[in-house]
């Protein structure tokens, strides 16, 4: 999952009939997929000082199954590669992944 620096709003989230109310949609993913066993926040600079208390809401309501990797914003040719090793380097080959683009930064959506 990808993380911003809005002032996000409460959203009701719908997938295969649940229904969820939050104002980030990572911690909808745990009750859409209750397989998930890990969450990987990929997260900017930005987002990591936590100005809007974003992420930590997140670790409030996600707990030790929220995993943060810390990734450049992506201005330049060689930041756009860090976060594609950032990417690749922390999901296994044979992993079943669920991408959440929500509230990611600019392009990064198209990287991922």
């Amino acid at each position: 999952t990808f993380l911003g620096t809005s002032d996000y709003k409460s959203t009701c989230y719908v997938y295969n009939l649940t229904k969820v109310n939050t104002s980030l949609f990572a911690t909808a993913l745990p009750q859409f997929f209750p397989e998930i066993n890990q969450i990987l926040l990929f997260a900017t600079p930005e987002v990591r000082k936590d100005i809007k208390g974003n992420l930590k809401n997140l670790q409030q309501q996600l707990g030790d199954s929220l995993k943060i990797v810390p990734i450049p914003n992506g201005y330049t040719t060689e930041e756009l590669w860090e976060i594609f090793s950032a990417l690749t380097t922390n999901v296994d080959e044979g992993e079943e992944v669920v991408i959440d683009i929500t509230n990611s930064l600019r392009s990064i959506p198209f990287l991922v």
